[in-house]
């Protein structure tokens, strides 16, 4: 068996980004990971590829396949999205927090897609930021955003951005 391999063929463009992402991703997959920029220029179709990508069992060698990626569409165990145009609340958070209770089920990591992190409300930000100062090992936080400013500095600071 070979290293997984990693790659985004999937993500048109972005080239800068592949090439400073992927380096990290391979070198230590999880973390707390900030997506910013412009509305509508794939920021939420880059987070889902690379939600997929680090669930894959996949290796080098072999065809993917695999029991994860062909669940991901259909509910991953070990992937979690809240947000996208709702405000995100403390009891999105909440069933954040649950999810990280639990080890993985299919793959060796979980994964948390936070989308428009920007409309999260203080109350909620505070909550998720105690999950954030010490994520578990071998989970991945993803928050999507094309306003940044409007996400608390604490939260910020705990974030690699992108």
């Amino acid at each position: 068996m070979g290293e997984k391999e990693i790659t985004l063929d999937k993500v048109i463009g972005h080239e800068d980004f592949k090439g400073a992402f992927l380096p990290r991703l391979k070198s230590y997959p999880a973390g707390v990971y900030l997506f910013y920029g412009p509305a509508s220029v794939g920021k939420r179709t880059t987070a889902f590829e690379v939600a997929k990508m680090i669930l894959c069992k996949k290796e080098l060698e072999e065809k993917c396949g695999c029991i994860s990626c062909k669940q991901f569409d259909k509910g991953h165990p070990d992937f979690l999205c809240v947000g996208g145009r709702e405000k995100i609340k403390v009891a999105d958070v909440d069933s954040i927090i649950e999810f990280c209770t639990t080890t993985p089920f299919l793959s060796d990591s979980k994964i948390i897609i936070i989308d428009d992190a920007h409309i999260m409300t203080v109350e909620a930000a505070n909550r998720l930021l105690k999950l954030l100062e010490e994520p578990p090992l071998n989970y991945s936080f993803f928050l999507i955003t094309s306003n940044p400013q409007a996400i608390i500095s604490t939260i910020l600071s705990r974030c690699i951005r992108y």
